[in-house]
């Protein structure tokens, strides 16, 4: 049957519920599924481990709790995991310990801490992670450094301050960071001047001023700058975008 074949399948917003999961596990071709915003709570995710070729896998905005977690332990293969806006918490993250293939994390508004990091050393592979709008704070991050791989580093609307980014300076393959909604000040930006790959950098609501936009001189791949609510005036955008002339500046 066709729908056997199925690569992708997008459920989001619909009525599925945990009883209907096990319909899903004949399509052993299925790579990605999307479950945004349906009433799924984990209850029937031991069915979604027969699926071997899942690689993305969409949680957010469900009712999927850190037990939910426990049960796709089978799922080793996943490259991507979305559980943004759910009820998962620091004991959830235990359980993604043995998924060393995740490259994208999605951890936004969880109750996740500086604590819940620490379970994620041995993800090595790590090349995306989203912590916004959770109560990480300075010393979460020093569980980061291990992620020499990461390219895209989410912290907007955290607990985050200046001192804190020291921690991000080994993140050297950085392309984006968003920082956005922090009390991030001129002073943290100098800690930003070894990650000469960033490409998009988010201040939007933090306290940096045109005095701080002289550090992000030398960041020569930057190509777009989000600087909306920041004390920024024209004045320190326009003497940046002569330094950096291909810079777009939000």
């Amino acid at each position: 049957m066709a729908h056997k074949r199925l690569q992708a399948l997008d459920l989001g917003n619909t009525k599925i519920t945990d009883a209907d999961l096990k319909e899903l596990a004949t399509l052993d071709q299925l790579h990605s599924l999307n479950l945004f915003q349906t009433q799924v709570t984990g209850v029937g995710f031991k069915k979604l481990t027969e699926l071997k070729h899942l690689h993305t896998l969409t949680l957010a905005g469900t009712h999927v709790t850190d037990a939910g977690l426990k049960e796709l332990a089978g799922l080793k293969q996943l490259h991507s995991l979305n559980v943004g806006s759910t009820k998962v918490t620091d004991a959830g993250l235990k359980e993604l310990a043995g998924h060393k293939e995740l490259r994208s994390l999605y951890l936004y508004r969880t109750a996740v801490t500086d604590a819940g990091l620490k379970e994620l050393g041995g993800l090595k592979q790590l090349q995306e992670l989203q912590l916004g709008g959770t109560s990480v704070t300075n010393a979460g991050l020093t569980h980061l450094g291990g992620f020499k791989q990461q390219q895209s580093l989410h912290l907007y609307k955290t607990e985050l301050t200046d001192t804190g980014l020291k921690e991000l300076a080994g993140l050297t393959q950085l392309h984006t960071l968003g920082l956005g909604s922090n009390n991030v000040t001129d002073a943290g930006l100098k800690e930003l001047a070894g990650l000469k790959q960033l490409k998009w950098l988010h201040l939007m609501e933090t306290g940096v001023t045109d005095a701080g936009l002289k550090e992000l001189a030398g960041l020569k791949q930057l190509q777009m700058l989000y600087l909306t609510g920041s004390k920024v005036t024209n004045a320190g955008t326009e003497e940046l975008k002569r330094v950096l002339p291909n810079l777009r500046i939000n």
